[in-house]
């Protein structure tokens, strides 16, 4: 089986690095290892499909039920800023703290929240262009 991928996606081992996270992967870990992707990030369990990510930014005390809840709904990892262990075929990435989230990395995470490719629109479409 072949698997086409996008030269656009980003996977969790990247993601971390923009993130300055630690990634740590399930004892059970996911197919792809630090490969898999993050086509979605989701705000809420609930809003989690199979492949997305969960990110939970409110407060940590019912951070172990919203990701079990996450995981539950399909996601393939959680980002935090609590260290807690990933599902079996999971990941997780623990953040020292969330600012990163709003900051230097606002544009990635907002692209990613909605779905959308991790590039920047772009007018540049030469490579698309037609011979006469």
């Amino acid at each position: 089986m072949v698997i086409v991928r996008c030269p656009f996606e980003i996977n969790c081992g990247r993601l971390a690095d923009l993130l300055g996270g630690q990634l740590v992967l399930a004892d059970l870990p996911p197919l792809l290892g630090t490969q898999t992707n993050v086509e979605r990030i989701a705000l809420t369990p609930e809003d989690c499909t199979n492949g997305a990510t969960y990110i939970h930014l409110i407060a940590s005390h019912n951070l172990l039920n919203q990701a079990a809840l996450a995981y539950q709904a399909g996601a393939n990892g959680i980002i935090c800023a609590e260290l807690i262990p990933p599902m079996a075929g999971g990941f997780t990435i623990t953040l020292p703290n969330m600012d990163i989230v709003n900051g230097s990395q606002y544009p990635v995470i907002s692209r990613l929240i909605s779905g959308h490719s991790i590039l920047a629109d772009t007018s540049h479409r030469h490579h698309l262009r037609r011979s006469a």
